[in-house]
């Protein structure tokens, strides 16, 4: 209950910790929104700018009508988190709310698995972006909120650990297998590092 300020930047009066989640939440349900497969929009990227960079994708149409199976997996595991914390603070429409959008894209999240790893984002044109190569960070984000079953957990974390991983001394490529006849996507066969 006591009051947060906002960034400076902002010039707005503090809130409470709580105002704070319940507004965030709002945004997130009300103006971020969903997308292509009823997915999260991406928007403007979502940690990885290379989805929209480089993916061969309209940039503008991507962040107004393009969805990321990462948001969508991301935002699953934690409206999970704040649909107890909610209840705790006697907000229960919030966290029935809360509940039901986590339950509804870890669905869709599971929906995305092609057989070998998690799609990474959807077009509006019908492209789907990672069905041929695997992107590292949705994989480990659909994990964690459930949407994998064990089995395909432990494919995709094998498939990382033979090819996204292989051989590298610094960490897992953001994208197996590299793209060499375009050298910036994936960073031909060095591939970017997370």
């Amino acid at each position: 209950d006591r009051p947060v300020a906002y960034h400076p930047v902002y010039k707005t009066g503090a809130v409470t910790l709580k105002q704070h989640l319940m507004r965030q939440f709002r945004f997130f349900i009300d103006t971020v929104g969903r997308c292509e497969r009823n997915h999260v929009r991406i928007l403007n990227a979502d940690w990885n700018d290379m989805v929209l960079e480089d993916s061969g994708i309209d940039h503008q149409l991507m962040i107004e009508k393009g969805s990321s199976v990462l948001n969508s997996a991301m935002a699953s595991w934690v409206l999970s988190v704040l649909a107890p914390l909610m209840e705790k603070l006697g907000e229960y429409d919030v966290a029935t709310e809360a509940r039901q959008q986590a339950n509804e894209l870890r669905q869709l999240v599971a929906s995305s698995w092609n057989g070998r790893w998690f799609q990474r984002a959807y077009a509006p044109d019908g492209t789907v972006i990672g069905d041929d190569r695997c992107w590292l960070e949705v994989q480990p984000w659909a994990i964690l909120c459930g949407a994998a079953s064990k089995a395909q957990a432990l494919q995709v974390l094998d498939f990382i650990k033979t090819h996204n991983s292989a051989e590298s001394l610094l960490g897992a490529r953001v994208i197996w297998p590299p793209d060499d006849a375009n050298p910036r996507v994936g960073q031909g066969t060095i591939g970017g590092i997370w």
